[in-house]
């Protein structure tokens, strides 16, 4: 279900999200692969926002009780950018 907290933070994440050198990258730790997350933020801090967003959705579809969180088997998500080579 879609709050207007949610909304307004998709806004204002896609604000920031213009084409900026910082991206999101996720990790699928049962497959053991990465998948691009759409989105390029133009700082690694609206970044790092938007990576704890994507993390709470992770954390809302594969609840840590069942996937063990982070240290099981529940997708990570990381932020890239020029420092993280790309």
């Amino acid at each position: 279900m879609l709050t207007i907290l949610d909304w307004l933070a998709d806004v204002i994440s896609s604000h920031w999200a213009a084409g900026g050198p910082w991206r999101l990258e996720g990790w699928d730790t049962f497959a053991r692969e990465a998948y691009p997350i759409a989105g390029r933020y133009r700082s690694r801090r609206a970044a790092e926002w938007a990576a704890e967003r994507c993390r709470a959705r992770i954390e809302r579809e594969q609840p840590s009780a069942l996937s063990g969180g982070a240290a099981g088997i529940q997708d990570r998500v990381y932020v890239r950018g020029p420092e993280t080579g790309g």
